[in-house]
């Protein structure tokens, strides 16, 4: 109130070792932030790193009684595994090159959003695949994965898998592998 009304905020800042809502999002983060309410925090613009992968994006947060964020981010080069470490988790049969964008909107704690992921140099349990894809949302902090998709021998051998999986790691998942020559296979 009085004089104060008028008060913003601008700045930068470097942040190590940073999360959100009980999620780990990234070893170092450099931002540029913006408030002119002190309610809502705005990020213009921010560049992230977790493990190897790298990252850049923008988005806002609300603060308060009900908090609220809008987030867009560009993952530039990663690594799959240290995405699963934002959830806390591990995929020891899996390794993949990342790239791609997500969204997420909403309560911090439960938020939702979409992401359109790209795989490179795929090692599935030991079985490579030069590519892939991922699509889908999330729906209060729960994946839902609308389409991953690996295929190899130009297209003649692939998986594709389709389902969820809880922020606690349960999972509901359709997997279908067609053409799989037995003969290539790394048993």
């Amino acid at each position: 109130a009085g004089e104060f009304r008028d008060l913003s905020a601008y700045g930068t800042a470097t942040m190590r070792r940073f999360g959100l809502a009980g999620l780990y999002f990234a070893d170092t983060v450099e931002m540029s932030l913006n408030s002119e309410d002190f309610k809502t925090i705005a990020f213009p613009g921010f560049t992230a790193s977790l493990g190897s992968t790298r990252y850049e994006g923008s988005g806002e947060l609300r603060l308060g009684t009900e908090p609220h964020m809008d987030f867009s981010v560009d993952i530039r080069e990663g690594r799959i595994g240290d995405l699963v470490r934002i959830g806390d988790g591990a995929l020891n049969w899996v390794d993949s090159r990342v790239s791609g964008a997500l969204t997420l909107v909403g309560d911090p704690a439960a938020f939702d959003g979409e992401f359109a992921l790209d795989f490179r140099d795929v090692d599935l349990l030991g079985e490579t695949f030069p590519a892939g894809s991922a699509t889908g949302w999330w729906d209060a902090r729960d994946v839902r994965i609308d389409r991953l998709q690996l295929a190899r021998w130009n297209g003649a051998e692939s998986v594709l898998v389709q389902g969820s999986v809880t922020r606690d790691w349960d999972t509901n998942l359709a997997v279908a592998a067609t053409g799989f020559d037995l003969g290539r296979l790394r048993w």
